[in-house]
């Protein structure tokens, strides 16, 4: 665990000094105390990481809380712009070496080799992305404390029963009760999850980043939800690092049914449903006794039912289909949560957001109602999802 802080310590503090560098000439007090300057940035740069620090050695309280919010608020300011400026650093040297390649003489040449032309622009050009980037990072605050948007998505299935013709499925997923998420807001979502009157909610996963002891009270609208046929929850990575072992009662006692590698059947009129949980895979790393097995989960499950998996990460779907599951709930990648860190987010999953078709089973990929790390959210709101089963 040291080396893996290490190692993001060391990666958060290239990407502010980087940013931190760039924009030096636009702070001129900053000039005659440049190492006051750098011992701010060096601050700043490791306070994301020294909550998790702490959380991992138990020590978790409102004052770590609070430089939370600074450090993963000005983390999603200094990420936004070393984005940026570094594209438009990547133009620089593009029109360099077309200054090279054509001549002085040229356009391109005249400007670059203008000294004051080109301090003038590029400094103008750094103070608007410092600036678009801070109205940004303040507009993406607003996107992840807002309530999240509902979702309704007709799932169009083949010679479905009848007696589920409308069943109503709502989802939320990732909600990431912690340092900047606390109970009112697990509230608005527990109000707006019960003013949807579902059949069945489901619960994908990483619900808190804390440990029971401190993060407990916070958890207590849970217990509001209700639903006709029940609420269902499977763990998401974060239970994980947030002792899953300790969570895993408090859920059920709070109502929810967890579900390990297994299934629970019940009928609506004559059409059987199974609903079938497994573990997130950081399991095989930290609770090899709990690894997710889909063909555990199955074993109980009638041949005619309507069959819905929940399981954390998108990854599974190739298995699913294989098991022909109808209906596979998924959270985890936050849809991006992030423009433009939703397109990396793209290599790492088969699916990110949304409904898709996966040979013959469905998959739906919420976006994530509540938020990790930065308390942003940029083209990706947070989403609560209302799932309707159709008759095609």
């Amino acid at each position: 665990m040291f080396v893996a802080l290490l190692v993001v310590s060391a990666t958060l503090f290239l990407i502010h000094g980087y940013v931190a560098f760039r924009i030096y000439p636009l702070f001129p007090p900053a000039h005659g105390l440049p190492l006051v300057y750098w011992l701010v940035v060096a601050v700043i740069s490791i306070l994301p990481v020294l909550p998790l620090a702490f959380r991992f050695n138990g020590v978790e309280n409102r004052t770590i809380d609070f430089f939370s919010w600074i450090g993963y608020g000005s983390l999603g300011f200094f990420s936004l712009t070393f984005m940026i400026l570094f594209g438009w650093d990547l133009i620089l040297a593009l029109l360099t070496g077309i200054r090279w390649a054509v001549g002085p003489d040229s356009l391109p040449g005249r400007i670059l080799t203008d000294s004051d032309w080109s301090v003038f622009l590029e400094e103008t050009a750094r103070g608007f992305i410092v600036l678009t980037c801070a109205a940004l990072t303040l507009w993406g605050l607003g996107n992840a404390r807002k309530p999240a948007t509902v979702y309704t998505i007709q799932v169009p299935v083949e010679n479905l029963p009848a007696d589920l013709e409308g069943f109503r499925i709502v989802q939320i997923s990732d909600i990431h009760l912690g340092p900047t998420i606390k109970r009112p807001y697990l509230q608005r979502i527990v109000d707006r999850v019960q003013s949807l009157q579902p059949d069945l909610i489901a619960v994908t996963g990483d619900l808190v980043d804390g440990s029971v002891t401190y993060l407990r009270p916070e958890l207590e609208p849970l217990r509001e939800l209700q639903a006709r046929y029940g609420v269902y929850f499977v763990t998401g990575n974060h239970e994980y690092y947030s002792g899953v072992a300790a969570w895993l009662p408090v859920y059920r006692e709070l109502g929810l049914r967890v579900l390990q590698n297994e299934s629970n059947t019940f009928f609506v009129g004559a059409a059987a449903v199974s609903v079938v949980g497994i573990p997130d895979p950081t399991a095989i790393q930290m609770d090899p006794r709990e690894s997710p097995s889909l063909s555990r989960a199955m074993q109980s499950v009638p041949p005619n039912a309507f069959t819905v998996l929940l399981a954390h990460q998108p990854g599974i779907i190739d298995e699913a289909a294989r098991s022909n599951v109808d209906l596979v709930l998924s959270g985890h990648t936050h849809g991006g949560q992030l423009v433009p860190f939703s397109w990396l987010v793209r290599l790492a999953h088969p699916y990110i957001k949304g409904l898709h078709r996966h040979h013959k089973t469905w998959i739906y990929v919420n976006r994530g109602t509540g938020y990790w790390g930065p308390p942003l959210r940029l083209g990706v709101p947070g989403e609560i999802t209302v799932l309707e089963l159709r008759n095609t």
